[in-house]
């Protein structure tokens, strides 16, 4: 059962968002253009081109993005499933790139006094101490944390339930664990039917990641499979087996080898096709 082999884990990433609302600016511009308050909003930007706002931006989506590439579907409200088989994996990676999100904060924070001065003279007239919020709160408005909690278990029910709100239940686990392979299948699919239609085209150009990529998915493939799935685990081995033997670099430089590499990866798209009932 999907309870004994994950956990739900999410997410949650806060940050200021230093812009702001003007609503001076705004009847400006309507009174300039002679337009409705509904075309548009004036929204300024309280640091503009502050570097360290950037940098902590940037490491949110990466956390974001590994977030989604190292677990798999579960409900709508951003929780997701982590099977046990990456729980290590996971929390140590993760924690390196929070210790990066808090340390790129600890720099704005550093920073702050001077960037706000500096906006005085970017942002002249719209210029609104009052925008700006004390170092304190912005020391709690910046955050990221991830919590966990088990998978539900019809087990775990300790008053009696109805036998078909049971079956309920039972069916939208059933659709939940069908959800997560499905996933699997779609990113292998996905990522390998990409490099096989860059690689048909003789003038197109790709950097090494374009293989590279499905090397790092095939590593991670066997911690997302909770189930075990067997043809998911002998199409990943097939896929691993042909990328190991194709060159990047050689696929750039000598047409024939490049042909060949694409061919190989079509038939494993057509494969994965037939196994996903496409």
């Amino acid at each position: 059962m999907l309870a004994n082999k994950a956990l739900i884990v999410s997410l949650k990433i806060s940050q200021w968002g230093a812009r702001k609302f003007d609503r001076n600016a705004t009847t400006t511009v309507e009174s300039s253009f002679a337009t409705s308050g509904k075309v548009g909003n004036y929204t300024k930007k309280l640091l503009p081109g502050a570097k360290e706002l950037e940098d902590i931006q940037r490491l949110s989506n990466n956390l974001r993005t590994f977030f989604h590439e190292q677990t798999l579907p579960w409900l709508s409200d951003g929780s997701r499933i982590l099977s046990s088989k990456n729980y290590l994996d996971f929390t140590a990676q993760f924690r390196v790139k929070k210790q990066e999100f808090e340390q790129a904060v600890s720099q704005f924070l550093l920073q702050y006094p001077v960037l706000r001065e500096r906006s005085k003279i970017l942002l002249g007239s719209l210029f609104k101490e009052t925008d700006y919020p004390s170092e304190q709160y912005l020391k709690k408005a910046f955050a990221c944390k991830i919590a966990f909690m088990p998978v539900p278990n019809i087990d775990d029910f300790r008053v009696q339930i109805l036998d078909e709100e049971k079956e309920v239940f039972l069916s939208k686990m059933k659709d939940a664990e069908t959800g997560i392979i499905k996933d699997c299948w779609t990113r292998l699919h996905t990522i390998v039917s990409k490099a096989a239609d860059r690689l048909k085209q003789p003038d197109a150009i790709f950097r090494d990641s374009l293989i590279q990529n499905i090397t790092d998915m095939c590593a991670l493939l066997p911690k997302l499979n909770n189930n075990d799935d067997t043809d998911l685990e002998t199409m990943r081995i097939q896929v691993e087996n042909v990328v190991s033997g194709i060159s990047a670099s050689d696929c750039r430089e000598v047409p024939a080898t490049r042909n060949e590499a694409a061919k190989k990866l079509d038939d494993m798209t057509s494969k994965m096709s037939a196994f996903m009932g496409a």
